[in-house]
């Protein structure tokens, strides 16, 4: 029979058994709650900055009043007292001399990532509570016709079939807020918030619309609105559900009112639980957004004449150029209308992660008018989908010169492979291990540095968690030389390789970084704990893949910093 290490005491099978059973139920609840955070719903002008725009607006007929943008603190048709703006300098408000009923409204994809929604809603009714009226009005209905006194307010999320007046059950899908009798008269701006994940888990991949409303025929009533917003919901850390799964454990090794193996089991599941929790990084996209300049909103820019855009690139105010991945095309924007005419337009491959990849303009620019491209070239010679239709190096950088409307080609600067050939049998490798010919990992952004120095990101072509830039592919045969201990010097030709130096406490006897490694480089070192791309003063890059810095002048240079 086992025998605790520190009590010597015995403890039978079965509770052993148990204990075993219930830790590995916490480690499986702890995966499932690391699950992937999802995107949350996109809404529009929130913050009302742009006034109205991107919201719809419905009175019924007969209506006096409807929705305005509210400035300053005074209604904007009766100049009756309100409360500015919670957020910037503008909010939505109605606002009527007459009985009305009022609609804003606008619609959401649902989306599978945990939100809550949230606003700030004014409430100014103007009736008065003699002859035991009780403020407030609240009949299945918005209709201000009927002899039925109607005097509410409502924000509800419904079908975007409905009826935008309709508050029958099956359409209404959600009821957020609404006004009751007894409510104060005169409140707000408030803040509202409801977490709407489950809704939301319900009708992914529809179109639901969020409505606020408002209905008098008993006096004067105004409705503000302002700072609408989507939260992501916090997803729980799967350490904590792994710290109830070490306390179920903990009472379990209860027995006979003496505490059997309990440091063996408490060790287990924190053992356990470091190794689920540690390796999952903080999700930037879990904190809620905050917007620090109340000018900043987003607003539709382009909503046709783009396909597939992946980049964008500045040239001046109002004047900027877009890339789409899979035509080759690079568009001009100016003053929001697209040019007639593509600046260029190149004969892409756009399989998987491959096409018209990125763009970067000289330091100088303009005084020196060079543009640098990274794109996937087509071995057809016209746009091309197909996984197998791309030269083996068919990733390449090239530099143009820009004349003030059209980019012309001027020099290639280099071509890395884009074919995944693992699946093809070649003489000398190990077989055919990859079943099917792929197009990912094909990375693709270039950047600048502080240096002035031109730096591609690429993926690892498919190999798998090779990460190495071996000449040989990399494969199980010779030569069997890389660079991993240090990096090249500045004029090596060999390419950069992986990393296995992270930090110096790590392996004191070594440098620091020099290149990292990541299976995909689509951005610039974001994957990294610290969060780091250029670390003064060793000026060192981190989290990517491999690096390729180039000159920009007449010679090109090799070098990881």
């Amino acid at each position: 029979m086992p025998r605790d290490a520190e009590l010597g005491e015995a403890f039978p099978m079965k509770t052993l058994a148990r204990i075993t059973v219930l830790t590995v139920v916490a480690v499986v609840l702890g995966l499932a709650a690391a699950s992937s955070v999802h995107a949350i719903p996109v809404l529009a002008n929130g913050g009302f900055e742009s006034e109205l725009t991107s919201w719809t607006t419905v009175d019924q007929p007969g209506s006096d009043g409807t929705f305005f943008s509210q400035y300053g603190t005074a209604s904007p048709v009766n100049g009756a007292l309100v409360p500015a703006s919670p957020e910037g300098t503008m909010a939505a408000m109605t606002d009527a001399q007459g009985p009305g009923s009022h609609i804003l409204y606008q619609d959401i994809a649902a989306t599978a990532g945990g939100a809550a929604l949230s606003f700030a809603l004014f409430i100014g009714n103007r009736a008065s509570l003699e002859g035991g009226f009780p403020g407030f009005a609240t009949p299945a209905s918005l209709d201000f016709s009927t002899p039925t006194l109607n005097q509410q307010a409502r924000v509800d999320i419904i079908k975007n079939t409905a009826d935008p007046f309709s508050v029958a059950a099956s359409d209404v899908l959600a009821n957020l807020y609404q006004t009751k009798a007894g409510d104060p008269l005169v409140s707000g701006y408030n803040t509202v918030t409801t977490d709407i994940t489950v809704l939301l888990a319900a009708h992914v991949g529809e179109t639901l619309r969020l409505r606020f409303a408002e209905t008098d025929n008993v006096s004067t009533f105004q409705l503000g609105v302002d700072a609408v917003r989507f939260d992501q919901v916090q997803i729980p850390e799967p350490a904590s559900i792994l710290l109830f799964g070490a306390a179920l454990a903990l009472l379990v090794g209860w027995r006979g009112r003496r505490l059997v193996s309990a440091h063996r089991c408490t060790a287990v599941v924190a053992v356990l639980g470091a190794m689920v929790s540690h390796p999952i990084p903080a999700r930037a996209d879990t904190t809620p957004l905050t917007i620090l300049d109340p000018n900043l909103q987003v607003t539709v820019e382009l909503n046709a004449g783009i396909n597939q855009p992946i980049g964008i690139v500045f040239l001046g105010l109002n004047d900027y150029l877009v890339l789409e991945k899979a035509s080759g095309q690079i568009k001009r924007v100016i003053n929001g209308a697209i040019q007639p005419t593509p600046v260029l337009d190149l004969a892409v491959n756009s399989n998987s992660e491959r096409g018209l990849l990125s763009m970067v303009l000289h330091p100088s620019f303009p005084d020196t008018p060079l543009a640098f491209v990274r794109w996937t070239e087509s071995s057809t010679g016209s746009d091309s989908g197909v996984v197998s239709e791309v030269p083996t190096t068919g990733n390449r950088v090239d530099r143009y010169i820009w004349d003030g409307s059209i980019l012309t080609f001027d020099r290639n600067l280099i071509m890395l492979r884009s074919r995944q050939t693992d699946n093809v049998a070649v003489p000398g490798h190990p077989g055919t291990t990859n079943a099917a010919e792929q197009g990912n990992h094909n990375g693709g952004v270039l950047r600048f540095g502080p240096d002035r120095k031109l730096y591609l990101f690429m993926g690892d072509q498919g190999r798998r968690g090779w990460m190495q830039n071996l000449p040989n592919g990399p494969f199980l045969t010779a030569p069997f030389v890389d660079d991993t201990f240090g990096g090249p010097a500045p004029d090596n030709a060999h390419l950069r390789g992986n990393f296995t130096a992270q930090r110096r406490r790590y392996r004191a006897n070594r440098q620091p970084i020099l290149c990292g490694g990541r299976s995909n480089g689509w951005g610039s070192g974001r994957e990294h704990p610290e969060g780091l791309l250029l670390r003064a003063p060793q000026r060192l890059w981190h989290g990517i893949r491999s690096v390729l810095g180039l000159t920009v002048g007449d010679r090109e240079r090799r070098r990881c910093l």
